[in-house]
């Protein structure tokens, strides 16, 4: 096992943009799309969720070369009922169509207080809560859902039947922004891919391992009934209720040459329009408040919300730059070089 790589390169957030932007740009990408996926995985790599920043990018070109991803998609609008929306992805980068299916979803709300766009055609779009931040950015609550493929137990289960759907709930706070970012598996498959960089073991408890070892680690679900119900009902939401695939027609690995059917759902809530600003704020400030007050359980130091530490590690690398590891940074000239340009680092 390979030891993980030390930071080689520190980044500024308006830097890793334009290198986002540029590469992407490169292979065809229209400008606008461009800056979406550049929002979408800095935003991820700001918050410390290094597993889905531009670590990413690399394959992502590959599968846009490969013709499993378009880079031009014409993203329409397949039905429309007041605040609800189906949109059609053709199959465009996950980054970008699920940025616009919230910019979209916005947008109604602005309109109807609440927008909920469910978007058919997609790819793998990464972190949840880079598309929340698009909504809190503006005021606004936001729900972010995908589904992906099989790759995770439900209950009863001991092979891949689902996948770990992961999902992200936020809101503006009065210091940071309040945001719940998860998948329905005890370990993302980032956070089991960062371990065994690492040369660290996987924990019994985030993957079962098949006694046949010529078949895949299946991930486990958390909480055990409660968590494979959850993971279940954010399916019905997705794949369902937008009549699109479900899992047994979705791929798991991402091929060059095919699209993943990824489905996402985007809600925004312009909490302004149920009670004025000043009320909300000064509800949130409230809570917070209570919960930091709580008693504490031995060795405790301090009541941690969501979202908390990784507004600290956004204030510390908007501060300090955005650290690269060595294996990303040669990823990244290495796609470069592939495509016929340069990593524009200064």
């Amino acid at each position: 096992m390979q030891p993980m790589t030390q930071p080689t390169r520190f980044v500024s957030e308006d830097r890793l943009k334009a290198v986002i932007s540029h590469l992407l740009q490169a292979v065809d990408v229209p400008p606008e799309h461009a800056r979406h996926a550049a929002y979408i995985l800095t935003m991820a790599d700001l918050r410390g969720i290094s597993s889905h920043g531009v670590r990413l990018l690399p394959g992502n070109i590959k599968r846009i070369l490969g013709g499993a991803i378009n880079p031009r998609p014409r993203i329409s609008e397949a039905a429309r009922i007041g605040a609800l929306a189906i949109l059609d992805g053709d199959a465009g980068m996950g980054m970008i169509v699920g940025a616009l299916a919230m910019e979209h979803a916005i947008g109604i709300a602005r309109e109807h207080g609440v927008g909920w766009v469910m978007v058919r055609r997609s790819n793998h779009y990464g972190a949840s809560g880079s598309f929340v931040m698009q909504a809190i950015e503006v005021g606004m609550a936001g729900i972010s859902i995908s589904n992906c493929g099989p790759m995770m137990t439900v209950e009863g289960t001991v092979s891949r039947t689902i996948g770990n759907n992961p999902m992200a709930i936020g809101a503006p706070g009065p210091e940071f922004p309040v945001v719940l970012d998860m998948a329905t598996s005890v370990a993302s498959l980032g956070r089991i891919w960062m371990t065994r960089r690492k040369g660290e073991p996987i924990p019994d408890e985030w993957v079962l391992q098949p006694a046949d070892a010529t078949r895949e680690t299946v991930l486990r679900h958390f909480g055990g009934a409660k968590g494979s119900g959850l993971a279940i009902m954010l399916e019905v939401l997705t794949s369902v209720c937008s009549g699109a695939g479900v899992p047994r027609d979705m791929r798991l690995h991402s091929p060059r040459s095919q699209a993943d059917h990824t489905v996402h759902t985007q809600v925004a809530i312009d909490v302004s329009r149920a009670l004025p600003r000043e009320q909300y704020a000064d509800a949130m400030t409230g809570l917070i408040a209570r919960l930091r007050a709580a008693e504490r359980a031995p060795g405790v130091e301090e009541v941690r919300l969501p979202g908390e530490r990784a507004w600290r590690e956004t204030l510390k690398r908007r501060r300090e730059g955005i650290p690269l590891e060595e294996d990303i940074v040669k990823s990244l000239e290495e796609i470069a070089a592939e495509i016929g340009t340069a990593v524009p680092w200064e």
